[in-house]
């Protein structure tokens, strides 16, 4: 019977020990967070609050910004407008040398691509209206392969659709 006390005691003390310890491990838990809570500035940093431009989202075949949506063909590149600019956007087929720009001012200054070695490049404009927005369409490609390019030109130009 004694054996039995000791061992029940025993148990006991051990059941003491892991709650002083678990009420240890939660105080040092709080002190921790406490000393890391003042690495958190009281106010959100000026480069995070706001990004310049235009806001975007790319898919991987659809293209909508705050003016216009489009669909555009499947493996060209999507360059954004830079910050500050109305909203447009410029498709690039593979190779580099077909591109197609969407904008929702004036007709772009450049439409040859300046990274294409072929001499004879076709373009094609189109203004289309959008709600109370003039939407211009230019695309520019080499001539072999023109009806290639004035297919998925046209399709670009079928999808264009208000931002909603």
């Amino acid at each position: 019977m004694k054996r039995e006390k000791i061992l029940n005691h025993r148990g006991h003390r051990g059941h003491r020990e892991k709650f002083i310890f678990s009420l240890w491990s939660l105080r040092s838990l709080w002190l921790i967070a406490l000393l890391l809570g003042g690495c958190i500035p009281a106010a959100t940093p000026a480069n995070i609050a706001a990004t310049p431009g235009e806001a975007a989202v790319i898919t991987q075949d659809t293209y909508q910004n705050d003016v216009f949506s489009v669909v555009y063909p499947t493996g060209w590149r999507v360059i954004t407008s830079p910050a500050g600019a109305p909203p447009s956007v410029t498709f690039v087929a593979p190779g580099n040398c077909a591109l197609v720009i969407v904008a929702s001012d004036s007709t772009p200054q450049s439409l040859t691509s300046p990274s294409c070695a072929q001499p004879d490049i076709k373009t094609s404009t189109k203004t289309v209206t959008l709600g109370s927005h003039q939407i211009t369409i230019a695309g520019s490609a080499p001539s072999t392969g023109w009806d290639d390019f004035v297919n998925a030109l046209d399709r670009v130009a079928a999808s264009l659709k208000a931002a909603s």
